[in-house]
């Protein structure tokens, strides 16, 4: 292990937020119904337009590794576009060094992917992101993988962003909630 934070330390140390919009990212006790317990990062399915982000520290891959991995326990859910579309979403984004965020794309994905196209209007429409409510919801919230293979010798940081519009927001408990969270990478 790298990196990991249980977010159980308010403030949760060089976690930074960034974005427009309404309600931001806050350490908070989950909304019942998500599956999770204890403190969180969590942000609500906005009412109003907002891009809000919730940055990582910086975590350094060690040069030699041979798998790097990032892996956390979540819960999301927001307004949904019928059966495959999003209104309201969330992605993962990532950046090494000084460049900018990107987009993680779902072949990055190895458990819980994407579920819903972003519909035209959103910040983010085109890209596929976070908002059917899981069914069921897993006690401890849905554990997540990410393969961060290719950022052997790099420093990164994960962003988690939430993309809302001003009309409706999702059946309820919705949001974007993130726990125990965990940069593993293998070293030889």
């Amino acid at each position: 292990t790298i990196y990991s934070s249980d977010f159980q330390t308010i403030p949760a140390a060089g976690w930074t937020t960034d974005g427009t919009g309404a309600t931001n990212w806050t350490q908070q006790t989950p909304n019942a119904g998500t599956g999770m317990s204890t403190t969180v990062f969590g942000i609500p399915n906005n009412l109003t337009t907002s891009d809000r982000g919730l940055i990582s520290p910086v975590v350094s891959i060690p040069a030699g590794a041979q798998a790097a991995f990032l892996t956390f326990d979540t819960y999301h859910s927001f307004e949904i576009d019928g059966p495959t579309g999003c209104w309201d979403n969330g992605t993962i984004n990532i950046k090494a060094g000084a460049g900018p965020f990107e987009y993680v794309p779902n072949n990055r994905l190895f458990t819980d992917p994407y579920d819903g196209l972003v519909s035209a209007g959103e910040a983010n429409a085109g890209e596929l992101g976070y908002c059917h409510k899981p069914n069921p919801v897993p006690t401890g919230g849905i554990a997540s993988v990410v393969d961060l293979d290719g950022y052997a010798g790099q420093s990164i940081q994960i962003r988690y962003r939430a993309v809302t519009d001003s009309n409706t927001i999702g059946t309820a408990p919705t949001g974007f909630f993130i726990d125990n969270f965990r940069v593993e990478a293998c070293v030889p």
